[in-house]
């Protein structure tokens, strides 16, 4: 069985559907589907590099997967291509958000007294938090949220003082606005 090493190196079985689905929504993009003659000539240069991966016992990487997709929609539709590039570039800087905001949270989540740590979560405050997160999301295009909300959480605890510092800062208020974040997201 062929592996893909995903960007934050986890394995995952290769799966076909995946690349299909991504050059599909990419087509949509351009307003014109793709073919199924030109699917079946990308899935042609995908067989290939997965058929020395595995030859060669290797595990392929998704930078791998998504070079190939990439040469191989420049040859059969060029304006498919460039969505399914802009694409992944756009995955790639949201997913480097996420990474820096998740850092964030543990560097304050680390930095908390104990007595943070068992702090009562204000329940005002947390709701007026997921009022002013889910305005955020509401607003703005995806790729920018992750960004806004970081300068939000910041805004927040510089301008409110110590007593917001620590609602924000308190682990379990953090992963309820983290869970919030991330369902809203994920039904935008």
């Amino acid at each position: 069985m062929i592996r893909v090493e995903k960007l934050d190196g986890s394995l995952v079985p290769f799966d076909k559907g995946r690349i299909v689905s991504a050059v599909n929504k990419s087509a949509v993009r351009t307003a014109s589907p793709i073919t199924n003659e030109q699917m079946a000539e990308v899935l042609n240069e995908v067989d290939k590099i997965v058929h020395l991966a595995d030859i060669n016992e290797s595990i392929l990487t998704v930078d791998d997967l998504h070079t190939t997709v990439a040469r191989a929609l420049a040859k059969v539709r060029y304006d498919v291509a460039s969505e399914y590039s802009q694409f992944r570039r756009h995955k790639r800087e949201q997913n480097k958000e996420v990474e820096l905001f998740e850092k964030q949270m543990a560097l304050a989540e680390a930095s908390n007294n104990a007595s943070s740590d068992t702090a009562e979560i204000d329940k005002h405050q947390l709701s007026d938090a997921k009022k002013a997160i889910d305005k955020i999301i509401s607003k703005h295009p995806t790729e920018h949220v992750y960004s806004i909300l970081h300068r939000y959480m910041g805004d927040v605890a510089n301008n409110a003082g110590k007593d917001m510092w620590q609602f924000v800062a308190n682990p379990r208020t953090m992963q309820i606005l983290i869970e919030h974040i991330t369902s809203t997201m994920l039904n935008k």
